[in-house]
Order: structure tokens, then sequence, then C-alpha cells
């Protein structure tokens, strides 16, 4: 625990992380109709260039229970290397939304089921942040939008009910920047004659929202992804103009102040669809499925190639398939777009179970690397000894022996901390390893660097981590009170300081 002390005057100094994001959009009633029609008809075939990656589309298992799903999250777990599904329903009927969250291992090609969600609902999205996942708002059985924001905790498997978002909405466009804040877009109440322009920011680490930079246009039922500070719409309605977007939109993320979005015109949709889903992967954003301009349910796939800022035609999905976030990316020592079901021919009606994944990269034979930095990172005590610790990872496709290092420098490059180990690590596995322990000077920054040297690696770039540690003083003075201007001669002031015990134990401070 960090203790804070004011000399002479006592203070208390609020600080507020903030948040930004995006939104989306949707087109017809979120319940079911009783005589959707499977009929649809079929959507032209565009000529369409040869994709840049030899792709196909193939089976993965089902899960067993209900495994008819639309309107659901979709949710990849790179740290755990699992994707899940949640809540949705199987038919469009709001009465038969399903509680249920199921992990899916793409290494065994098995499901499992998990805690099942505080609640029943559907048109939701989910966010992974750090270990859990959470799923903010989505419309009920009852048809109305709920403000509810639940969290589940992945290692521990439980759902935990946090703050709610400030606005009741279903359908809405969710990302995740840096790993921390939730950008919750758009969406739809199920009563209001359009869809939500507000982008509301979820701080998970303090449970606290705050509102970035509303969308350019109302949105609700569309699929964005976000890579770097970016966010990316590649498909949404405006319900209250009863369109789809008609332009990709990039809304640029202010790392100083992340709830000021810039939002900008991207190029125009070949054909512009909604209730799709979307994904980001190896730098560019893929879409499919969905319906053309509000009409007709379709197959279609699409990349935006961030190199050249244009939109190309990538391999079709099998079958028609629609009504969001059905779609993820799996990028944990792979390079994988899944399609988790969705309402298959866009009619509601089941069959709507079908689960694919399409594999842009196929892993290498000998590839391993450090995919983690445990310790030390960050600030650290001083005068203890702490291990110093990565997680190591073979993503390839043979079990390898091989030697891993650890090195800690300081500074002015002295060398403080090295040792080499040699580790057998099965194929497409990781291990968490301890390479000694080091006792930490006060007052220093460590360049701390782990690194695998496998003969033969085919993939380098994963071969070396590095990052920064460094202690603090027992006690410091963190700022000056006063006098911190001019006085006036032959008055009295207090000499007053803030001085910071960084320790964990009370102490005397001279």
């Amino acid at each position: 625990m960090t203790r804070f002390l004011t000399l002479i005057f006592a203070m208390t100094i609020a600080l507020s992380a903030v948040v930004n994001s995006l939104q989306g959009s949707l087109i017809t009633d979120l319940q079911a109709p009783p005589e959707a029609n499977r009929s649809l008809g079929a959507v032209p075939q565009l000529i369409k260039e040869t994709p840049k990656d030899d792709t196909t589309w193939t089976a993965i298992a089902a899960p067993t229970n209900t495994p008819d799903r639309l309107a659901h999250a979709t949710v990849y777990d790179p740290v755990g290397d699992k994707i899940y599904i949640i809540g949705g329903n199987p038919n469009g009927y709001l009465t038969s939304n399903v509680r249920f969250c199921q992990q899916y291992d793409p290494e065994t090609n098995t499901w499992t089921d998990k805690a099942q969600m505080p609640t029943a609902k559907a048109w939701i999205c989910g966010a992974y942040v750090r270990g859990k996942i959470y799923v903010i708002g989505g419309i009920d059985m009852n048809g109305n939008g709920l403000t509810e924001n639940v969290e589940y905790d992945i290692a521990n498997d439980v759902w935990t009910t946090k703050a709610p978002r400030p606005r009741a909405a279903g359908a809405s466009l969710d990302v995740v920047w840096r790993d921390s804040l939730i950008y919750v877009m758009g969406g739809w109440d199920g009563t209001s004659p359009g869809g939500w322009t507000n982008v509301d920011i979820y701080n998970p680490f303090t449970n606290t929202w705050s509102s970035g930079t509303p969308l350019p246009q109302n949105a609700d039922m569309g699929g964005a992804a976000i890579i770097g500070d970016t966010i990316y719409i590649a498909d949404a309605v405006n319900r209250l103009g009863s369109a789809c977007w008609l332009n990709l939109y990039k809304g640029a993320i202010n790392p100083a102040n992340p709830t000021q979005i810039t939002w900008i015109q991207g190029p125009a949709f070949p054909t512009p669809t909604s209730i799709a889903g979307a994904a980001a992967l190896n730098g560019n954003i893929f879409w499919l499925g969905g319906f053309a301009n509000l009409s007709t349910v379709t197959n279609q796939a699409w990349v935006y190639d961030r190199t050249t800022g244009t939109i190309r035609s990538f391999v079709n999905f099998p079958v028609s398939v629609a009504r969001c976030w059905y779609m993820t990316a799996r990028t944990e020592g792979a390079s994988e777009l899944y399609v988790m079901a969705g309402d298959q021919d866009g009619n509601w009606n089941p069959p709507n179970q079908t689960y694919m994944k399409c594999v842009l990269e196929v892993p290498r034979a000998h590839d391993v690397g450090v995919r983690s930095i445990t310790s030390p990172t960050g600030r650290i005590p001083s005068g203890n000894p702490i291990n110093v610790s990565a997680v190591i990872k073979n993503f390839g496709t043979n079990d390898e022996t091989f030697p891993a290092t650890a090195l800690i420098m300081t500074q002015t490059d002295d060398t403080v901390f090295a040792k080499e180990t040699t580790l057998t690590i099965p194929a497409r596995t990781e291990e968490s390893v301890v390479f000694g322990e080091f006792t930490p000077d006060p007052d220093m920054v460590y360049d701390v660097m782990f690194y695998t040297a496998l003969v033969g690696d085919e993939n380098p770039a994963n071969d070396t981590l590095t990052g920064e540690a460094r202690t603090t003083p027992d006690a410091g003075v963190l700022r000056i009170v006063a006098p911190t201007v001019r006085v006036i001669p032959g008055t009295t002031v207090n000499a007053t300081a803030m001085v910071k015990n960084f320790s964990a134990e009370p102490k005397d401070v001279p």
C-alpha cells in the first residue's frame, strides 16, 4: 500500500482516467417476424480480384448446447488462446435468449461450457481486457434495451455486475483500446426512432464511464475493429436514414486524451452492408455477410487493406450469414479468422450453426519466442530478491529443445543479471520460466531482455522481448505546495510539501 503525506496542509487530489470510442447501426426489428421467409434471393457476384491470401473456409466443431445461435457475442482471449460465444438466441425470438458462455479451444477443436451469464440477452458485443470479458448492454427477453454491464473472470469462471452504461442499448459496436479502455459505440434502445451516436468509454480498472467524441452519424448493428490507436467501422446502419453507412470510417484516438476521437471518412464500400461480422487481422480489417443495401443477405467477404487504403474482395463465406458479432480473429501463434454461427440465409430460422475458420497463415514448423515478461517489469521494490521470469512459447508444430536467456542491464550498460537455460517445450504450448533471482538497488532504471535461440527458427521476429523496470526511493518529495509564487515581504508563509512513502510499511521520514 502506498501512503501520501502532506506537510502542514492536508490535500486530496482526485485522479481519473478517461476513455474514448465509436458506433454502429440497425435494419430490421430485433424480434424475428413470424412470417420470416427463407427465399430472400441471391446477391449478384462481383468480378473480383484474386485474394492475396491463399485461403479457404473449413468447418470446425459446433458446441453441444444450442449450436444454433445469432445476435451473440464472440470474443477471443489472446492469453488463453480460446474463443468464447456468449448469449444470443437460436432463432431471433427474444423469448429464446440464452445465458450460455461457451469456450472453444482451437488447438483441440473442442467446446467447454462455462458459468452462465447472469441475464439472458441478445444483440450483444463482448470485449476482452486482461483476463476478463465484458458484455455491455443488450436486449432482454421483453425487448428492452439494457444498461447492464457484466464482467466474466476467465481464470475463476465467475460473473460480476459492474457499473452500467449511461444509456440503454443493444446492437452496439465495441472495441478495446490498448488492452484497457472499452469503447461502446452507438446501439439502439429498442424503441427510439434512431440509433445512438454516443461513444461511451468504460474504464475497467476504475469501474467508471466517460464520454467520447460522438460518431459522425447514428449507428447500430454494425461491425467495428481497432488497430493501434485507430477504430475502423466496417459496416453499420443509419436507422434514421434507413440506409447502410456508405463509407468505411476511421476514428483516430488521441493517446494524450483518449476521449478525443477524430472521425475520418474512408473509401466507399463496393457493396454497403449492415448486420455483418468484422475483425482485425494481420494489420487489416475483414468483414463478411450481413445484408447488402439493407435488403439481400450475402456471403460476400471484404478486406480493407491499410497499406493501400483500398477495399478489396476476399474469399467469400460458403453460406449467406447475418446478424452480427459472429466473427473474430485468432492471433496467438496463428493467423485465422473464425465465424461462429450467425443467422444462416438471413431468415432467422434454424439451422443457424455454421462454424468455420479461414487460415491466412499456416503455423510454422519451427518457431519459438518470448510471449511476455512476467518480472521484473514496471515499478519494482528494491533491496529484496525478486524472480526473473518470462513466458516462453513454442508457436510451431514440432516439439523443440532450445536455449533461452534473461539479461538485465543498467542504463550505463552494466550487466547485473545474465542467465541462460535450456528448455524443452511441446508444440503449440507455453511455459512460465523462472531464470533466477535478482536484487534491485534503490532508485535505478533497468533494461530487461529475454530472448530465445532456436537453430532453424522460421520467425525471428518473436524471439526477443525487451522491457524496463525501475525502483523508487523509499520516500521522497512529490511536489512543493507552498510557497510556489512570489510572496509579500514580512508575511508569514508555511513551507509546505507533499511527501510520499513508496514502501508498503509506515516509515519515519526526517
